[in-house]
């Protein structure tokens, strides 16, 4: 295999070996989650590795029949894609607000929401630039006799 088709492959994988999703800022309206009531999060991509994730595109689909949408107005569907998110190499970013509504009782706890990435692009900028710092290899030395006046 060459390096090519080892890079592509590795390009293929590099959401599952590099990148984490988490949910945060789940406020919901009392101290409890209810039936009906309207919860808003984000979704924090953390990029573990050295690619740029460019044009990120978040799936986010209500389960246990919760509904979700992706601004605070607007109709509750079961599920969307939603972002154009940039996360650097080594680094993270939230989405915006989302929301999803639970209209069922689930107990004992159940999975609510599920999030994942459905498309995005990589840029190399930081591996072919930030990589291609000075070096002191080759060097070139200068060599010649100096005579007297």
């Amino acid at each position: 295999m060459d390096f090519f088709d080892e890079f592509k492959n590795a390009v293929s994988v590099y959401p599952r070996d590099h990148v984490n999703l988490d949910f945060v800022q789940v406020i919901a309206p009392g101290t409890t989650i209810n039936k009906d009531e309207t919860v808003q999060f984000k979704i924090r991509i953390n990029n573990n590795g050295p690619l740029t994730l460019e044009n990120v595109q978040l799936h986010i689909k209500g389960e246990q029949d919760t509904l979700v949408r992706a601004t605070s107005s607007g109709a509750w569907v079961s599920e969307f894609n939603a972002g154009a998110l940039t996360v650097a190499g080594d680094g993270s970013q939230e989405s915006a607000t989302f929301y999803f509504k639970p209209t069922k009782v689930v107990d004992p706890a159940a999975q609510l929401v599920s999030a994942n990435i459905s498309q995005w692009n990589a840029a190399l900028g930081r591996i072919l630039n930030g990589y291609s710092n000075g070096t002191p290899y080759p060097t070139v030395n200068y060599i010649h006799e100096v005579a007297g006046n």
